[in-house]
């Protein structure tokens, strides 16, 4: 699976993250308290530590902000974002 700029993703732990770019191509996810390069992942979405590994992807395209993800209490489907990828 492709991540695309505007994504927003959730990994194992439970944390959401924003896919951000350079040139329109995915360069960094965006979590509220670190960031990680979008080339530790491999084609699976898989990390080399498994706490970190994406299990949900959304299209971001319909938030007002992307701060909203942040949020502490962000649900995604109240949010109606479309389900990309899920595991």
């Amino acid at each position: 699976m492709e991540l695309n700029v505007n994504d927003v993703v959730k990994i194992r732990k439970g944390s959401y993250g924003v896919v951000t770019g350079f040139n329109g191509k995915p360069a960094a996810i965006l979590f509220a308290s670190f960031t990680s390069v979008v080339g530790r992942y491999n084609d699976k979405l898989k990390h080399k530590n498994p706490s970190y590994d994406i299990v949900a992807v959304y299209n971001g395209e319909k938030l007002s902000s992307f701060k909203e993800v942040y949020k502490t209490k962000f649900n995604p489907e109240e949010a109606g974002l479309e389900v990309k990828y899920a595991e």
